[in-house]
């Protein structure tokens, strides 16, 4: 049976073992890290507690089958005996030549659900276009099952199907109950997380109990230590509120300008979540407040404030750009400091978003974009969307696309070659079995603008794997798009 592992081998790519292996960590890189690091450090002078790509992988493969069982290696926890060194090599052998990098593991969660699994494992020996390869290992026999694009999609849509959970629908006496709750107990996390769930059902059953869910908000303003886990339900299930209640969404926009830092931050948290639905609902609290008090929160030290600030202001930026457009050397900021990812990703997306109302705006911060597109992850989406919205508008941008595609080839992992089709570049970005949900959901709006009809079926792959009304949106505007165009 392929071996959903913690190590992480390619999106497509399983191993199995027969016998199965003896070694500590076949299923986990970090309990492998644990049996075997002092091992490897003193005998290899190999540090496996760090990352290691699968070239470093190739290299210690080839140096464990030199090694041959001697009596001091007693010293160490692991390996114990032969066997188990035997045992180790023909795991890290496999792992090497399955393609498998040592990190925590990036797979599609499929491979670790039992019935998905199993269809996966029936499929391939039928599909002419699967593949089932014997891995030539010390000992015993591994196998490396590599499953076809077309499969390993149905494969992530079976997962979500089988997994998919609804919120139970409450009894008409529950949400007074948790309310009840709410004002007596001291921070009842598991309430406010019913409420939260309640309020994914149907905002309109928690709205008669929003005073206790919006003092509950307020109880933690100024705690000398705040409960993350308390707070984050409780501003859940106001954002649900929200959606249908101009009081929370008054109260989220008045908290922005909060002395209380957990405050200001569950705020924008919300503001952000709100944004893609009702924009225009809260762009007319206080005549427009909403905007310059988030870019206040751009010069808070704290880096939470900065993401969440801009999570919601990359979301006024796709719906509403001139609210946005003034205060857009502000964002530039953010790329041109020290922010972490996350704020350079959302910093990039918002003006990639600014791009498309205003290409000669994005005209003049295409270093930026091209500075983004040369490095990897989410943040390279972010400017391979922005250089392709201006490549789109006229404006030649060949030059830092090849610097882009230079970049790639050096890359650790397989990526698009920027200079191909716009639409190909940021499908690759758009796929849920290897990028996180932020990043599929912003891959998804940019293919809308970049793609033609031809991208429908992938849109529809995505959205039948989606998990949140987020992405679901982000699948049906891209969809209105590509029909357009």
């Amino acid at each position: 049976m392929p071996l959903d592992t913690g190590w992480d081998l390619p999106a497509t790519t399983a191993v199995s073992f027969d016998p199965p292996a003896a070694a500590i960590g076949v299923h986990d890189a970090d309990a492998f890290r644990d049996a075997y690091a002092d091992f490897f450090r003193r005998e290899l002078a190999t540090d496996v507690e760090r990352d290691l790509d699968n070239d470093a992988l190739h290299r210690i493969a080839n140096r464990l089958k030199t090694l041959s069982w001697r009596p001091d290696y007693a010293r160490y926890d692991h390996p114990v005996g032969a066997d188990e060194l035997t045992a180790l090599t023909r795991v890290v052998q496999a792992y090497a030549r399955a393609g498998a990098d040592l990190r925590p593991s990036t797979r599609p969660d499929y491979w670790a659900h039992d019935a998905t699994r199993e269809w996966v494992e029936s499929t391939v020996p039928d599909c002419e276009h699967c593949e089932r390869r014997d891995i030539s290992v010390v000992s015993g026999e591994a196998t490396a099952f590599h499953v076809c694009e077309g499969h390993h999609r149905e494969a992530m849509q079976r997962f979500v199907e089988a997994t998919r959970t609804e919120p139970a629908q409450p009894d008409p006496d529950e949400p007074f109950d948790l309310a009840e709750r709410l004002d007596a107990e001291e921070l009842p996390t598991a309430a406010a997380q019913r409420l939260a769930e309640i309020g994914a059902y149907d905002p309109h059953i928690i709205r008669p109990v929003a005073e206790s869910l919006l003092r509950a908000f307020e109880s933690q303003r100024g705690a000398v230590v705040v409960s993350r886990d308390f707070l984050h339900p409780v501003t859940t299930a106001l954002t649900h509120l929200g959606t249908i209640d101009g009081r929370v969404r008054e109260r989220f926009v008045a908290s922005l300008a909060d002395e209380d830092a957990p405050i200001r931050q569950a705020s924008a948290a919300a503001i952000a979540s709100l944004a893609w639905e009702r924009p225009d609902a809260l762009l007319s609290v206080e005549e427009g407040v909403v905007v310059p008090r988030l870019v206040t929160m751009l010069d808070e030290d704290d880096p939470d404030s900065r993401a969440l600030a801009l999570s919601a202001l990359r979301e006024f930026a796709r719906s509403h750009p001139h609210v946005v457009d003034p205060y857009t050397s502000r964002v530039t900021d953010v790329l041109d400091g020290d922010a972490g990812s996350p704020s350079r990703f959302l910093a990039g997306i918002t003006l990639a978003n600014l791009t498309l109302a205003s290409p000669e705006l994005g005209a003049r911060r295409a270093n930026r974009f091209e500075r983004l597109a040369c490095t990897t992850g989410p943040e390279a989406l972010a400017g391979l969307a922005g250089l392709y919205y201006l490549d789109q508008a006229g404006y030649d941008v060949q030059a830092p696309l090849q610097t882009a595609a230079e970049t790639a080839e050096s890359a650790p992992e397989p990526v698009p070659d920027p200079l191909a089709d716009p639409a190909a570049g940021v499908r690759w970005y758009a796929d849920p079995t290897r990028h996180d949900r932020r990043t599929v959901r912003e891959a998804v709006y940019a293919l809308g603008h970049l793609g033609g009809p031809g991208e429908l079926d992938f849109v529809d792959w995505v959205d039948a794997c989606a998990r949140d009304d987020a992405l679901r949106t982000a699948c049906e505007t891209a969809r209105d798009r590509l029909f357009v165009t």
